[in-house]
């Protein structure tokens, strides 16, 4: 009766020669070999109204090219600097503000400017001045997401009294208008 050999590791060299370690020193290279446990870990925080923030349902979330967190409520904007929140609302009469309240989409653009789009417009971020300014045209328009298409157009979701769902806006004439499904049709994510 044969004994069969116990199976030993095997590795491939140039020319494509199989060379065979005797087990025991198989063993002792797998031991020595250094192993690393991933050690990246993910930190979560989590915050309230206790902490600052201005309502419990967050609509979204962005994080801009100079490390603030924003973070748009139902009860206005927030921007977090990993310390405290700063909360910008609108305000009656100020055309310098969010124009509603009701933040549902932030978004930075390629060319770092920050756009918000609440229940009734659409509002650009001047970080010099630490304003808002409105984009004109975008009233009665109710948006929920929106996405850069160049430097001067982004597309826009959302409703208005027309019911349509996906508009454009071109920030050089300031005029949204929506877009034709066909257009819509060819893109790739």
């Amino acid at each position: 009766m044969k004994i069969p050999h116990k199976k030993a590791l095997t590795f491939s060299m140039a020319a494509n020669k199989l060379y065979q370690l005797p087990p025991l020193l198989s063993l002792i290279l797998l031991f020595l070999t250094p192993v690393q446990a991933q050690t990246n870990r993910i930190n979560f925080e989590q915050f309230s109204l206790t902490e600052g923030l201005s309502f419990s349902t967050v609509n979204e979330i962005t994080q801009d090219h100079r490390g603030f967190v924003w973070i748009a409520t139902e009860d206005g904007l927030n921007r977090y600097d990993g310390t405290t929140f700063r909360i910008y609302r609108s305000t009656k009469g100020d055309s310098t503000t969010i124009g509603n309240n009701g933040v549902n989409a932030v978004y930075e653009d390629p060319f770092e400017r920050l756009w918000v789009g609440t229940t009734g417009e659409l509002s650009l971020y001047d970080r010099d001045l630490d304003i808002f300014h409105t984009m004109k045209g975008t009233a009665n328009v109710s948006i929920s997401g929106i996405a850069g298409v160049s430097e001067s157009k982004l597309w826009i979701i959302g409703n208005a009294a027309s019911g349509k769902d996906i508009f454009s806006y071109d920030l050089e004439s300031n005029k949204i208008s929506p877009v034709p499904l066909n257009a819509i049709q060819g893109l790739k994510a």
